[in-house]
């Protein structure tokens, strides 16, 4: 009899914060107690003690104020490089962001390419958090109308990028590469947002590759 040794229970990737956890973690930051983001939320306190817990452990963290001051995000590899003198410094990307002209048209097309709904952080900004990066969809201001669409590409990874490609077919999406392995190994697929932002979906492997 051949028994099943892989081990069983753990997310693949254990140390990146689930959307809801972000946004408790969020509450945990202004302040509020458990029972206050329970009744934000609209969830029971056992569920907000157990993302609490899950972000502790994911930060390495042994209480709320250590979690609430951490500048530490999960998920993403830091190293000392290219240090001047004395000047080493730990370093990570936490945010990008794109210009949407309407945000109110922008984030259900973005709900449904990336698979989750986001979060209203402030009036004209709508951050999805992937991998423990902030995505960030951002309404113009009036000097900012001549920068549409963003002058580069976005480049997302995923586990999953045949469903990223169905997704991407269900808003209505131009694409402009569809799925498509490339001399250097890379799977991935181009396409554009209908304020004309460019996008990539690239198959988790092109970073496993990288690293």
């Amino acid at each position: 009899m051949v028994h099943d040794t892989r081990k069983r229970g753990r997310p693949r990737h254990p140390d990146v914060l689930t959307l809801k956890e972000w946004k408790v973690l969020a509450f945990v930051r202004k302040g509020l107690t458990n029972q206050q983001i329970a009744d934000t939320m609209g969830v029971s306190l056992n569920t907000i003690r157990t993302h609490v817990a899950n972000i502790l452990s994911k930060f390495g963290v042994s209480n709320r104020r250590e979690a609430a001051q951490t500048s530490r995000l999960p998920g993403i590899w830091r190293q000392k490089s290219g240090s001047i003198g004395d000047n080493a410094m730990q370093l990570a990307l936490y945010m990008t962001a794109i210009r949407v002209k309407d945000l109110d048209q922008a984030v259900p097309f973005y709900d449904t390419l990336l698979g989750q709904q986001g979060e209203l952080v402030s009036p004209g900004r709508h951050y999805y958090y992937l991998g423990g990066v902030a995505f960030a969809l951002r309404e113009p201001y009036a000097h900012d109308l001549a920068l549409l669409p963003n002058p580069d590409w976005i480049y997302i990874a995923t586990d999953n990028l045949e469903l990223a490609f169905e997704n991407a077919e269900k808003t209505g999406a131009t694409i402009t590469e569809p799925i498509k392995t490339h001399p250097w190994g890379a799977r991935s697929f181009y396409l554009r947002d209908p304020d004309g932002n460019g996008i990539c979906f690239t198959d988790e492997t092109t970073l496993q590759r990288d690293n």
